[in-house]
Parts: C-alpha cells; sequence; structure tokens
C-alpha cells in the first residue's frame, strides 16, 4: 500500500504479509501524530518513536533521525 506524507510516496508492506487488504502497517492514530507533527514543525527537534509496531513511524521520519 502507499502512502503519501509531506510529498513523498512511501509503499509501505505490513510483515508478514497478508492477502487481507485491510490490514496495513498503519492507523489512524499513526496519521494523527503525522498530522500533528506536520502542524508543529518538526525540523530540528528530537522525535522520540515508542511502540511503532510495524515501523510504520520509523520509515516515514526516517530523516529526521529519530531515537
Amino acid at each position: 500500500m502507499s502512502f503519501t506524507f509531506q510529498e513523498k510516496q512511501f509503499n509501505i508492506v505490513r510483515y508478514p504479509e497478508t492477502s487481507n487488504n485491510s490490514l496495513r502497517a498503519w492507523n489512524a492514530g499513526d496519521e494523527y501524530v503525522l498530522s500533528r507533527l506536520e502542524e508543529m514543525g518538526y525540523a530540528g527537534k528530537s522525535i522520540v518513536i515508542i511502540n511503532d509496531r510495524f515501523g510504520f513511524l520509523s520509515t516515514i521520519l526516517h530523516e529526521a533521525n529519530p531515537y
């Protein structure tokens, strides 16, 4: 499945892969966190990611060098 954040396209696959297309590697909470970070502006700030089960937030925010 693809996901777009800040005009960048990511192809995210949930592991283990499943034929159930309703299962994604992210949820509404992840989308909310990303929208809040965009609103607040996170450039140059430290970001800590906890409980990122499928690595979605870590992947999307990799350029911010999260902890």
